[in-house]
């Protein structure tokens, strides 16, 4: 059920702000927490792990973030995650903005 959702209900100017702060080399205080999210939600898209047993604090990001996993998660190594990872997340993010937007 957790992809019927069309609306995004999370502040996703906040996040859009920490990963372009990442991409800019900032944002190290919170550069794990933000790592270990995108893995989760990575594990989420492959069946390792189930979307309920995640943190509700970064629920609704995961799951817009398994939504789009086939994007995302194509090159997606755990181990070295890249600006082009931070970027397709960015990606997400606008577009989840834009579908908001046009819903209004």
């Amino acid at each position: 059920m957790y992809f019927a959702q069309t609306r995004v209900d999370f502040n996703a100017p906040l996040y859009i702000s920490m990963f372009n702060s990442l991409m800019e080399g900032r944002g190290d205080s919170y550069r794990s927490e933000i790592d270990s999210v995108l893995v989760e939600a990575k594990k989420v898209y492959n069946g390792e792990k189930e979307i309920y047993s995640i943190s509700n604090d970064y629920f609704n990001l995961v799951s817009l973030l398994v939504s789009k996993g086939e994007s995302l998660f194509a090159d997606f190594n755990e181990s070295e995650i890249k600006s082009s990872d931070y970027q397709g997340v960015l990606n997400v993010l606008a577009d989840s903005q834009t579908t908001v937007s046009d819903e209004s």
